[in-house]
């Protein structure tokens, strides 16, 4: 299997978010893809800044998103009842101030 390029690297990430290539006054690379997110909601997974090539900064960028986007499945599992409970409440609190007006 060959190694994949800079551009199928590049086209990955984007299915996360936004791509970000810094290169430092070293020469190293790093890559910071931002998550497609909901408002005011930041999340990035970053290389880091020891990378020699942009094609390696990319692919340690990938790789940490996939962490994420796992650890994220994992927490799923968790049980957010007690949450979704606050959140109805909420809601419904919402509702009969409007209500009121």
């Amino acid at each position: 299997m060959t190694e994949p390029t800079l551009e199928q690297l590049l086209d990955e990430a984007q299915k996360y978010g936004r791509i970000h290539l810094h290169q430092t006054r070293d020469g190293d690379f790093s890559v910071t893809i931002t998550f497609n997110t909901i408002d005011h909601v930041e999340l990035e997974a970053s290389s880091g800044y020891n990378h020699k090539t942009p094609r390696l900064a990319v692919m340690a960028a990938i790789e940490k998103a996939v962490v994420i986007v796992e650890s994220m499945k994992q927490a799923t599992a968790v049980d957010t009842g007690p949450t979704q409970d606050l959140l109805s409440i909420r809601e419904r609190v919402r509702k009969c101030l409007t209500f009121k007006k």
